[in-house]
């Protein structure tokens, strides 16, 4: 199985400006809070089954699927 498919399944959530969390939402959720700007490299982001809270930057799954042009909103 793939791992990286695995996050698709998930619900997730994110910390916003005001460092309050925000969701659960679905991967594609996920992605079009990013596309709106509501989420940026250093965006925490966190979904069942994750030990703690990670930068979105570590998870190659999101510039892949949001696209890397997204990611240099940084």
């Amino acid at each position: 199985p793939d791992p990286a498919k695995d996050l698709y399944h998930k619900d997730w959530f994110f910390v916003n400006a005001d460092r309050l969390a925000q969701g659960p939402f679905t991967f594609d959720e996920m992605q079009q809070k990013w596309a709106d700007g509501f989420m940026g490299r250093q965006t925490y982001v966190w979904a069942e089954g994750m030990a703690d809270w990670r930068r979105v930057d570590n998870f190659p799954v999101f510039e892949s699927s949001v696209g890397s042009l997204a990611f240099e909103r940084g």
